[in-house]
C-alpha cells in the first residue's frame, strides 16, 4: 500500500549511501502536518536539485502491515504525482 502526500523538506544529508541493490540515496527529514519524519531521497531526485525548505511530494509506502512500519521517499518538488483517477480512468474493483 502506498500513498503520495506533500510536505516540507526540512533537511537532507550531503553524503550518499547505497542500499542493498546498490542504489544511491540520501537521508532526509520531511515535515508533514507539523511533525518531522525520517525519509530517503534517491540520487536521481537529489541530482535535480531540491531546495531545503521547499514543498515536496513524497511516497508513504507500508513495509510491514502488522506493525504499520512505513518508508518515506521524496519524489520531488512542484507537480502532483499523476494517478488514474486524475485522468478519469476507472480501475477494476479489488476483492
Amino acid at each position: 500500500m502506498e500513498k503520495i502526500v506533500s510536505g516540507i523538506l526540512v533537511s537532507c544529508s550531503d553524503n550518499a549511501k547505497a542500499n542493498v541493490n546498490g542504489t544511491q540515496y540520501y537521508n532526509c527529514t520531511v515535515e508533514f502536518q507539523g511533525e518531522q519524519y525520517s525519509a530517503v531521497m534517491y540520487a536521481t531526485v537529489y541530482d535535480r536539485g531540491i531546495t531545503v525548505g521547499s514543498t515536496v511530494n513524497f511516497s508513504v509506502k507500508v513495509t510491514n502491515a502488522e506493525t504499520g512500519d512505513v518508508i518515506l521517499s521524496v519524489l520531488g518538488a512542484g507537480a502532483k504525482r499523476a494517478n488514474a483517477n486524475a485522468f478519469g480512468i476507472e480501475l477494476p474493483a479489488t476483492v
